[in-house]
């Protein structure tokens, strides 16, 4: 068994012609509500979602005072329909560091659904020189039936599960086995050291255990064809610093993805346990 698990289905393509013009549609209406000249139109569609991948900006006013996050906020919620959020409504939550190349701005968008991330659903609206709106790129996910937000299985067991399945024989090239570090579960019981029940995604932190590093668990949600799946979204640390991301169903603590990183910095950002200073706008 391979410790790399994904089992969304990718074979699929959802940018079909008719989802292009129903997008196209609702981008030109849009556009007729937007403030002077600025309209938008819908350049390329992501074939995993079949929503819009790029949207390009043309006429877009200054942005005023320099206030980036909070137009790009504005932006996604007035032009959210062409972009594919539908309702039940989703939200987003913006990553304060804003982007900065040769004085283009970019701010980064994470969606949320009843205030809990969803997987790999990233949007980025880009800024001219001179402020100006240029485009909004990314992956959103279309929410297209109510999904409970409260967890069946206890942080705990899911944490077990991921280490679980990490720690599982793995048919995997000898290189990679020889990449990952072991830790002995014979003996692990996952303890918790702080929690954040009060925050809707519950991020928590645990002890390390037989691993480098503290354990860090929050609620997320999985994208699963129309529907989105509840997990445990578990960051566990090897002793050699390569990181592991699974995400367990929080109803029947199956496994739902799996992810070897060797550079685990690139994984830091999704498992920030305290968001301070993000901007959230419904």
């Amino acid at each position: 068994m391979s410790r790399e698990l994904d089992i969304r289905d990718f074979t699929r393509n959802r940018a079909t012609p008719q989802r292009a013009m129903e997008l196209q549609s609702l981008a030109v209406m849009i556009s007729e509500s937007l403030p002077g000249a600025h309209r938008i139109t819908i350049e390329r569609l992501d074939p995993v979602t079949g929503n819009a991948a790029q949207i390009v900006s043309e006429g877009a006013p200054r942005t005023a005072n320099g206030n980036f996050i909070r137009r790009a906020l504005e932006h996604v919620r007035a032009i959210g329909p062409a972009m594919g959020v539908t309702s039940p409504p989703t939200d987003f939550v913006a990553d304060s560091a804003i982007q900065v190349t040769s004085g283009a701005r970019a701010v980064h968008l994470q969606q949320r659904y009843k205030g809990i991330p969803v997987f790999q659903a990233v949007t980025t609206v880009r800024f001219a020189v001179d402020g100006a709106l240029q485009e909004t790129t990314g992956r959103t996910v279309a929410v297209r039936r109510d999904a409970s937000p409260v967890p069946k299985l206890p942080v705990k067991h899911a944490v077990r599960a991921a280490a679980a399945h990490v720690m599982s024989p793995a048919d995997e090239p000898q290189r990679r086995r020889q990449a990952v570090s072991s830790a002995d579960l014979t003996r692990f019981e996952p303890n918790i050291r702080v929690t954040f029940t009060s925050a809707p995604d519950q991020p928590t932190i645990l002890e390390p255990g037989p691993f480098g590093a503290e354990i860090k668990a929050s609620l997320s949600w999985l994208a699963l064809d129309s529907q989105l799946v509840l997990g445990w979204n578990v960051l566990l640390t090897m002793r050699d610093d390569s990181q592991y991301v699974a995400i367990v169903d929080a109803s029947s603590g199956s496994m739902l993805y799996c992810h070897h990183e060797l550079d685990g910095a690139a994984l830091a950002y999704s498992h920030s346990i305290v968001p301070g200073g993000l901007l959230v706008m419904s």
